[in-house]
Parts: C-alpha cells; structure tokens; sequence
C-alpha cells in the first residue's frame, strides 16, 4: 500500500526464544535511529530499553514505549522472558523536529487511561492523543491518536476520527467487523477512508 502519512512502518512480533539462549543475547542489539518515533506496544512478556542518552527501563505487558529519536539515537530491545510479543510503529516526525534532543518515554499499563463501555465488551488503552474523550499522556511531535483496543465477542464501540486523518486498525487476533460490511481478521491491517 502506499505511504500512510505519517506511518512509516507497523511490525508485529510474536518471538519465541530457545530455552538455552541467555537473554542479555536475545532481541536486537544497539542499532540507531534518527528523524521519527519508534513505538513498541507490549503485548506479552516484557521487554528492557537502553538507550545512547542513558535511559534503562523494563515495558510489561499492556505498556508502551515511545522513543523521539530526534537528532539521533542509538537503543537495544532485549526481551525480558523467552516468549514475546509486540507491535511496532514507527511514525514520522515533522521536518521541524527532525534534529531535535532525542527522548525517551515509558508508559506501564497501570500508568494508562483506559475507556471501558458501559456492557465491558469493549475497552480501550489510550497511549497518545485524545479518543473516545480520554486523553493519551504521551506528548508526541505529530497530531495522532493511538489506542489498543480489546474487544469480546458481540463488543461494538463507535470511534469519531479527525476528518481528513490518516487511520488504520491491525487485528492481532480474533474477527472484527467494521462499519456494516468489512470483515477484518486477526494479521491483518484495515485503513480507513480520510471522510
């Protein structure tokens, strides 16, 4: 598909590791980034940043981590169990911002405003922007909005968009049924008209 503006890439996960591997090992070793935001989304297990501007930190399951590598940034993601799973955005940053100081933001799953509906069929774990009036506390240099989402079965939710935003939605497992018509299921990527 063609550039979603300002997505740069999505990557899910899902690393199983040998029981024999010493996990200071495992994962990916220091490698920089320059000029967006890599954001890691922890689904299973956890995982240990450590980065060029001293940060070290451990992300557990149902947190966020957001790196502004800005000027630049060297960082490893080591996994903190042999098992693991993550989704990965990377997300432009403006022209402007490019060459800023790098930064680093952790967010744990206990440090995350969540939307729960009134049936507890559906609720939604606000990471950056504002969505369903919950405001997400990550600062970012781009106006975006970014939730996980889990939904039971029968679970519906309506979710007002900025017109003329760029949106998509990644199913990690399951079936979702989108508007009337458009069945979405777990792997795949479903993105939205800008109306």
């Amino acid at each position: 598909m063609e550039y979603l503006d300002p997505f740069v890439l999505l990557h899910h996960g899902h690393i199983k590791i040998d029981e024999n591997t010493d996990l200071k090992h495992a994962g990916v070793g220091p490698h920089p980034h320059r000029g967006f935001s890599p954001v890691t989304f922890v689904f299973k297990s956890g995982t240990r940043h450590c980065d060029s501007r001293g940060n070290d930190h451990e992300i557990y399951a149902g947190g966020t981590q957001w790196i502004h590598a800005g000027m630049g940034i060297i960082h490893s993601e080591r996994p903190l169990e042999h098992e693991m799973e993550i989704i990965q955005m990377w997300i432009n940053s403006p022209a402007q911002h490019k060459m800023d100081i790098p930064f680093y933001y952790p967010l744990s799953k206990e440090n995350t405003p969540q939307f729960i509906s009134e049936d507890k069929l559906f609720e939604a774990n606000v990471i950056i922007g504002n969505l369903l009036g919950i405001k997400g506390p990550i600062p970012t240099m781009t106006a975006i909005n970014s939730a996980t989402q889990h939904i039971a079965k029968n679970g519906k939710q309506f979710i007002a968009l900025p017109k003329k935003h760029h949106a998509f939605l990644y199913l990690l497992d399951g079936k979702l049924l989108i508007g009337d018509n458009t069945e979405v299921s777990g792997f795949n990527m479903a993105v939205l008209e800008t109306d």
